[in-house]
């Protein structure tokens, strides 16, 4: 602005009921205007507050809430009667086939944690000290909350006696209770959270294919190439070394983040048939192997050897499935606020359901009169009817607890 047009606002301030305002000189643009507050013949400067514009937070996806749902039901569906069903069924018939399917989906239930976690956590910016105080340590808590528990249920039904050095070895060493592989591995993958998240944004979508073929070929194409030509006398040699790219911490959450966040809902729905082509191959795939294996060898009627080999198509399959189907779809208000308050307390199920289906004896009564004297594959009605059961009596402890200003952030 060239000087002619240079001037102030002086403000004289002496008694507050009385304020003079003059305009030195005219011409003045609002961008020019120098104010200047005189009191007490004295000048003064006034920080004046300026509103921060609000952050806007990402849409919440209603999609991830129904496969957390989706996924504890799996999860409950593994550890009860249920996942056996196939084999009171007669081998190769048509229920026999539908419940190993559903047994060998079922697995793939705690991998969708993963992918959703993925989805969540691998695009945040956060420093290595916000990813250890609000990510490890409190995930690091809950793992010893809950393993204390279980160590005291032990301790009060004989199966152990108090020593604290044996319980720290204990805590460090393995799992209290087997479902609690998930919080250690979980813990593994926040531990390596800041680089995966490197990883994940500085690979291109052909790069994250590449990577899935490769952990398809490793977990699917290669053990059935032992299995049916070297009939387990050779594996896959371990000095290739490939099979960190396997593991739950890697493949699922990069897998999520791509599927969520770099691949559109359109692209999705166009490869969704050939996932869900693939998926179902390999679900006969394994059920066709299971049913050799058992014929052939009379001592075995229920194996499950084959099932881990279904999850990354199962995983993958299903994740794809809920973005087409709900990626921003509307529910409703109140059946959302449901969905969102269920979903929530889905880590708290996960934590508790073992001390129902295992610890609590007044459970065992409920579970045998649910299922009388059913037999055959009628008894998938008193499974999922058990599984209900099972899901609300660790849900509403947990509902109650997340309550607890404290306990949200934990459970």
């Amino acid at each position: 602005m060239s000087d002619d047009k240079k001037g102030k606002i002086i403000i004289h301030v002496g008694d507050t009921s009385n304020v003079e305002i003059q305009t030195v000189e005219s011409g003045l643009e609002d961008d020019d205007i120098q104010v200047e507050y005189q009191e007490a013949y004295q000048e003064e400067e006034i920080e004046v507050p300026v509103k921060k514009k609000k952050r806007k937070h990402e849409k919440r996806e209603v999609y991830f809430d129904i496969l957390r749902i989706l996924a504890i039901f799996m999860v409950l569906y593994t550890q009860t009667d249920s996942y056996q069903l196939f084999a009171e069924c007669v081998a190769g018939s048509f229920g026999y086939i539908f419940f190993m399917m559903l047994s060998v989906a079922a697995y793939c239930g705690p991998f969708i944690f993963f992918m959703i976690s993925g989805a969540l956590l691998l695009d945040k910016e956060e420093t290595l000290s916000q990813v250890f105080k609000k990510r490890i340590l409190r995930m690091l808590c809950v793992l010893v909350i809950i393993t204390v528990m279980y160590y005291f249920s032990d301790i009060l039904a004989g199966k152990d006696k108090l020593d604290i050095r044996t319980f720290f070895g204990d805590l460090y060493a393995k799992e209290r209770i087997p479902a609690l592989w998930f919080l250690y591995t979980y813990l593994g993958f926040l531990i390596c959270l800041p680089f995966l998240r490197a990883m994940a944004k500085n690979m291109t979508v052909k790069e994250f294919l590449y990577m899935t073929i490769i952990v398809f070929v490793i977990s699917f194409v290669f053990p059935e190439f032992e299995d049916k030509i070297f009939y387990g006398r050779y594996i896959f040699n371990t000095n290739f070394s490939l099979g960190w790219l396997t593991t739950s911490i890697i493949i699922y959450p990069i897998a999520g983040y791509f599927l969520h966040k770099r691949l559109s809902t359109d692209m999705l729905t166009k490869l969704l048939p050939v996932v869900w082509g693939v998926n179902l191959v390999v679900m006969g795939i394994i059920v066709y192997n299971t049913k050799y294996y058992t014929t052939y060898t009379e001592s075995v009627r229920l194996y499950t050897g084959y099932f881990s080999w279904g999850c990354l198509s199962n995983a993958f399959a299903m994740f794809m499935t809920a973005k087409v189907l709900f990626s921003g779809k509307k529910f409703g208000r109140i059946p959302e606020k449901v969905i969102r308050s269920v979903s929530g307390c889905v880590m708290g199920v996960y934590l508790f359901h073992p001390a129902v289906l295992d610890r609590i004896k007044f459970f065992d009564n409920i579970e045998a009169k649910i299922f009388g004297e059913v037999t055959g594959p009628m008894r998938i009605f008193p499974c999922f009817l058990w599984i209900g059961v099972v899901f609300t009596v660790c849900l509403v402890p947990t509902w109650i607890i997340r309550r607890l200003p404290f306990a949200k952030k934990i459970l």
